[in-house]
């Protein structure tokens, strides 16, 4: 990558092309994981479809390390690289909606309960989770509250009538004895930033593992409020999201995604401000993964996948779509110039 063709890749770019020599480089380069800090000789941040063929063609003839970057949210860090180039999706925000007569109302919020009670929520979730019309979503966290101690949190939403999600979600906020409810309807913007702060912020460190699991057994759940009782940092947390509905609906070989069964996402993720801890809070991530683990499946959601999880993790998670995707892979890029990613090889 020669500073001549950097030169005719800039002018052929309507977005912007970033070098270590310019000005907001570093702004540039920097992803949301504190934890990831590499340098690419060259960031492309392209503004439409055909600065991305522009970058892609420059990629191809010059054959740099590749990565591609859409929100910067990568733990792994995928999204960017040591020396190489980087294709920046980041400005490319174009939305079209049509909009006529289309309203959104969704209630949700969080009934926050002591770790003490955490056993009794936890079997009380599983066994409600299942019980759920598509229209409505329970998940639930293991966090550290405002007080600096643990407790478990149920995230409730319902999208639709607001009376009929009070209606269908009052047995949840009735159980138990919560440390606070503070469910109530919001729009479905109040709803996207509920738990931006602080875990949306740019720049802690962050590292992390997922995996599906159909079931919430009581001696997972055991080892979830043991895990809890020791967190290394305040700002880390262990989430399950419930995926249920209309993808359940979508047999597993109609798209790429093959996770089309009712199960909960389940991540345990150290978050820290301070890189000279780093070893500490990875360590409490995987010490715990390594008692977690035989109690969850051998496939996870794919952006959840870390950059040290197996291979097998990777062809687990797309099942028998696994060996279709390489075939594609083999058509689109069978030299692997995509490769900064949850890597499928080429057949």
């Amino acid at each position: 990558m020669d500073a001549a063709a950097i030169t005719e890749l800039r002018g052929q770019l309507a977005g912007e092309a970033f070098t270590p020599a310019d000005a907001g480089y570093e702004g540039a380069r920097r992803v949301w994981n504190g934890n990831i800090d590499r340098r690419p000789a060259l960031i492309a941040r392209c503004a439409n479809a055909v600065d991305v063929r522009h970058a892609v063609r420059f990629a191809a003839a010059h054959k740099p390390l590749l990565s591609v970057r859409g929100g910067g949210h990568s733990a792994p860090g995928y999204g960017v690289n040591d020396g190489g180039m980087v294709i920046d999706l980041n400005g490319m925000k174009a939305i079209s909606v049509d909009a006529v007569a289309r309203t959104a109302v969704a209630e949700g919020g969080v009934l926050l309960y002591p770790l003490d009670q955490g056993r009794e929520v936890l079997r009380f979730y599983r066994d409600l989770c299942p019980t759920l019309p598509d229209a409505a979503e329970v998940n639930a966290a293991l966090l550290t509250g405002p007080g600096g101690a643990p407790v478990v949190a149920l995230l409730l939403g319902y999208n639709g009538p607001v009376a009929e999600g009070e209606a269908l979600l009052a047995p949840v906020r009735a159980f138990g004895r919560p440390l606070a409810d503070l469910v109530r309807p919001m729009t479905y913007g109040e709803r996207q930033v509920l738990l931006d702060e602080p875990n949306a912020t740019h720049g802690l460190h962050r590292y992390w593992r997922s995996a599906f699991t159909e079931q919430l057994t009581d001696a997972f759940i055991d080892e979830l409020i043991d895990a809890a009782g020791r967190f290394s940092s305040p700002m880390s947390a262990m989430l399950m999201f419930y995926n249920h509905g209309a993808i359940t609906r979508v047999a597993p070989e109609e798209t790429a995604f093959s996770a089309r069964t009712a199960q909960w996402d389940f991540d345990a993720i150290g978050v820290w401000t301070d890189a000279a801890e780093s070893a500490g809070h990875i360590g409490w991530v995987r010490d715990f993964w390594a008692r977690a683990e035989p109690h969850l499946k051998g496939s996870v959601y794919v952006n959840h996948i870390a950059d040290d999880d197996r291979p097998e993790k990777v062809r687990a998670s797309y099942g028998a779509n696994h060996a279709r995707l390489r075939r594609i892979k083999a058509t689109y890029d069978p030299a692997n110039l995509f490769h900064m990613n949850a890597n499928i090889l080429p057949d």
